[in-house]
This record gives structure tokens, sequence and C-alpha cells, in this order.
């Protein structure tokens, strides 16, 4: 799928793109076994940040836990 980056009109449509981007990472092909995406809001420097909790298993099956502090920054330029 393409997408325009004029479809794009405003920070919050930009922040759920992203979202949508790291809750489809689970495939069944993939190690991620679970993916958690949290909003943390807006910060200073007029972006959004996000956290992106993901539980993985490695080929021995071991699961371990790694989390993602995501920046979302939408400028109109």
């Amino acid at each position: 799928m393409k997408l325009s980056f004029n479809e794009i009109k405003d920070q919050d449509k930009f922040e759920s793109l992203v979202c949508a981007y790291f809750d489809n990472l689970k495939t069944d092909k993939s190690a991620i076994t679970q993916i958690r995406v949290q909003s943390a809001g807006a910060d200073a420097n007029d972006g959004w940040n996000m956290l992106v909790y993901i539980e993985m298993r490695d080929a021995l099956r071991v699961s371990f836990n790694r989390t993602w502090v995501v920046r979302c920054l939408f400028h109109k330029k």
C-alpha cells in the first residue's frame, strides 16, 4: 500500500499511522508474540512520543521484552 504524505494533515493522523505500523509488525512468521503501543502525548518540541512494548521469542522459545520510545515529529514543510 502506498501512502501520500499529502494525506496526512496533522500530528494526530501521523501518530495513528505510526501506531498502525507497529501494530502490524506481529505476523505468524515473526519472533514477535505481542505488541502494545501507548501514546505518551505531546512533548515540548511539537512532537508526539509513544512507548512500544514488544514481547519476542528467540530460537530456543525463550521470551524477552523490549521497550522502544518512538518520537513522532510532524511538520507541514
